[in-house]
């Protein structure tokens, strides 16, 4: 294998790839990003074997090859050689020679054999969507996914696909994200995307058109240079719905980024042992606050609203996750009582955060 490539466009590539390798992984191979030189194309896979990323990226290929490389050693030496083309070939014993002007490198590779194979492909189910729509969709919704592994059902976006709708949602049992959009599909499917395919596709959607696969317990994800498939998880996902308040009312319009800055500064004094907020609701005005043994903070907001007197507590963070994704200027806040959630929506939107113990 022999061939000359430009930097910049080969470091993108391995830094993607990088994404998908787990750090805990055993078996040496899934540490390795498999290459494949192509005549005008260099073909890029790495795997945890849930997850699966392909690159096609261009490159001059003087002889057509394969080889696996350590990820990370090998993208260590593309970030940090000088030259803006790099020279690649790989020796009959594994060896990968990676050049850039007087500097050259030297490692050895693993075979391809070593590397796993690709699940049949089954494309019984498929849909085409707006990345740009994918991608706002997935923004503010995938920050209430749980990180929880004893609840791996949480641990994923729920995909639902009916009456040319799609329907995404996540939730962590204490805060449930979930919005709607109008598709050109006739098919029904529900399913549940890992939050690590999420994560990847936020990270490379851009313009255009995505292609959704279904297979077997299968997502195939085609847009632009990448193919990104996965296994979905299975299990059935919770009755969100009965968790959304049918009628909702007693909304505060509050603007976006103001709202932000008061709840940041009250995070400031939060702790492992004391996440909460306290938010006074008072005539026609809001008092932020968090004391503790040491230290207090108090900020007032004016703000006109119907509301009785109350408090109550939420955890600053999910607060903050909403607003810092919704791209409006002033959002519509419905509190209701010391025991009733949080409630941020737009249309085809809607964000529900549970109320906490203050202390």
């Amino acid at each position: 294998m022999k061939m000359k490539i430009e930097k910049e466009v080969l470091l993108k590539a391995v830094q993607s790839l990088q994404n998908v390798i787990s750090p805990k992984a055993t078996l040496p191979i899934l540490t390795n990003i498999l290459i494949e030189a192509q005549k005008d194309k260099l073909r890029m896979v790495a795997t945890d074997l849930k997850t699966r990323m392909t690159l096609t990226i261009p490159a001059e290929v003087k002889e057509e090859g394969s080889i696996t490389v350590p990820s990370k050693k090998f993208g260590e030496i593309v970030r940090n050689l000088s030259g803006e083309e790099l020279d690649i070939s790989v020796s009959n014993k594994n060896v990968v020679s990676i050049k850039s002007g007087k500097c050259k490198f030297r490692i050895t590779g693993l075979s391809v054999e070593e590397f796993p194979q690709l699940p049949k492909r089954e494309e019984k189910e498929v849909i085409n969507l707006d990345q740009k729509m994918l991608k706002e969709m997935l923004n503010l919704t995938v920050f209430a996914v749980s990180h929880n592994e004893n609840r791996p059902i949480l641990t994923g976006v729920l995909f639902r696909i009916k009456g040319k709708k799609l329907r995404i949602v996540a939730t962590d049992g204490r805060r449930l994200a979930l919005i709607k959009r109008k598709i050109d599909s006739d098919i029904e499917k529900e399913v549940i995307i890992p939050n690590k395919v999420v994560q990847e596709l936020i990270n490379n959607l851009d313009k255009g058109t995505i292609k959704l696969i279904f297979g077997e317990n299968q997502v195939y994800f085609e847009f632009n240079n990448i193919v990104l498939n996965s296994c979905l998880i299975e299990g059935q996902f919770p009755n969100y719905e009965q968790a959304i308040p049918k009628d909702t009312k007693n909304g505060i319009v509050l603007n976006r980024n103001n709202l932000f800055d008061v709840i940041k500064r009250a995070s400031l004094l939060t702790s492992i042992g004391s996440q909460s907020i306290k938010i006074d609701v008072g005539k026609d005005k809001l008092i932020f606050s968090k004391h503790s043994e040491t230290s207090e903070m108090d900020e007032e907001i004016d703000v006109k609203h119907k509301l009785d007197a109350f408090t109550v507590g939420f955890n600053p963070d999910y607060l903050m996750d909403i607003l810092k994704n919704l791209p409006d200027e002033n959002i519509n806040l419905e509190i209701s009582g010391a025991e009733n959630p949080a409630i941020i929506k737009k249309e085809n939107y809607i964000c529900i955060v549970l109320p906490m113990q203050f202390e």
